[in-house]
């Protein structure tokens, strides 16, 4: 993250975008490129299990804070969805 603010700081009015292997896909640091204006392009399995953004914890909620939320379609079934749609008259 150190290199990419440093880029993002000799470059001010660019967007730039970074090309990372699938280790990069880590939501912390695709959150922290998002914040910044960066646009990082990593990698990702058709068949990768996808959620949604964990819930905010209540306030006095027992229990352990959820770590997934709720399942989001495969990108082979948006695909196929979206091919469909397109063929459709």
């Amino acid at each position: 993250m150190v290199l990419l603010g440093q880029v993002r700081r000799w470059l001010p009015t660019r967007a730039p975008i970074v090309v990372a292997d699938n280790h990069y896909a880590v939501l912390e640091l695709l959150a922290w490129c998002t914040r910044q204006r960066i646009t990082p392009l990593s990698r990702l399995r058709l068949d990768a299990s996808l959620y949604e953004t964990a819930p905010a914890r209540l306030p006095g909620q027992a229990g352990r804070q959820r770590l997934k939320g709720k399942r989001v379609p495969k990108l082979t079934e948006r695909f196929t969805d979206a091919f469909e749609i397109c063929r459709t008259p």
